[in-house]
Order: C-alpha cells, then structure tokens, then sequence
C-alpha cells in the first residue's frame, strides 16, 4: 500500500484554514505555515485523517497547546501500534525490541552485531 503523500494534508489544511472564506478571498499557506504543515505531515505520515485531528495546531501560536494535542494523537495511536506490534512474527519483534532498546537511529546490521 503507498504512503500518502504530504501533499494531501497540504491541500486539506489550505481548505481547512480557508473554510470561512469565499472563493476569491482564498489565501494559501505562507511559507513559514507550510514548513509547519509538511512537519506534522512527516509527523502523521501523510495521513489526511489525521491532518484533520492537527488542523487547529498550524492555527495557534501556544506551543504548550500543541504538544498537547500531540500528546494526546500518540495516547490514541499507542493501542494501534501495540496491535501491529502484536502481530508481528516472533523474530521481527524480537528484531524491533532488539532496533527500540539499542537506541535509535540504528540499522538491523548494528542491532545484530551488538548482541554477538
């Protein structure tokens, strides 16, 4: 299955922050709003459904409101995740474990050789 692109959440949040504006009264994101939105983007892996849970972040200047809402994005993901985790064959979560307490960034070469 192909990731989404950040692109998708690019175009929502330009209708998104648009929504209350006629059609030739439409502005797109500047620069600076961009770069905010392709990070949460990357962050949400491209996902427009999840664009939509961090629309209000690009609109809010309090940094202790968005990690708020990222906080509570990666509470609601952690049952998601510990499933696929859960479904994994033994050796690739074995692997994974192995990736997780190792320290990241770490490839599965240097995950192996370390426990030689």
């Amino acid at each position: 299955m192909a990731r989404p692109r950040a692109g998708t959440c690019i175009v929502y949040f330009n209708r998104y922050l648009n929504r209350d504006r006629k059609a030739e009264e439409v502005v797109p994101l500047d620069a600076a709003a961009e770069a905010k939105a392709r990070a949460e983007a990357d962050f949400i892996g491209g996902n427009p459904r999840l664009a939509q849970l961090l629309a209000d972040v690009l609109e809010t200047q309090d940094t202790l409101s968005v990690a708020g809402t990222m906080n509570a994005l990666a509470d609601k993901l952690a049952d998601y995740y510990r499933r696929r985790i859960d479904d994994l064959p033994g050796l690739a979560q074995g692997l994974l474990d192995a990736l997780v307490r190792g320290g990241e960034p770490a490839s599965q070469t240097d995950t192996v050789r370390g426990h030689d």
